[in-house]
């Protein structure tokens, strides 16, 4: 998710897995009106947990490991409750096929 601002266009072409590039336009909008759950406070409130979290707990970071960072995000976001059976079965389902 982004504020719109021009810099953040080229997000549109990432060939990423599972990336969706949400845009608010301030200008027009604070919440998306044909999606609620985008809006302004959740852009800035999660860039900013992502600085804290992943940018700032490394002490920097590499350019070509950024995406990575990114995943470890959204990861640990998506099974913040059961971290160690979620990655176990991530195992799992990577090297047995399942």
């Amino acid at each position: 998710m982004t504020d719109g601002l021009r810099s953040y266009g080229g997000l549109d072409n990432w060939d990423v897995k599972n990336f969706q590039h949400d845009v608010v336009l301030h200008k027009y909008y604070f919440v998306d009106p044909e999606n609620p759950w985008i809006h302004t406070n959740s852009i800035e409130s999660t860039w900013q947990k992502f600085k804290h979290e992943q940018i700032k707990n490394k002490y920097g970071t590499k350019e070509e490991l950024f995406t990575s960072y990114i995943d470890e995000f959204i990861w640990k976001r998506q099974f913040k409750e059961n971290r160690m059976y979620e990655f176990w079965k991530t195992i799992y389902r990577l090297y047995f096929k399942c």
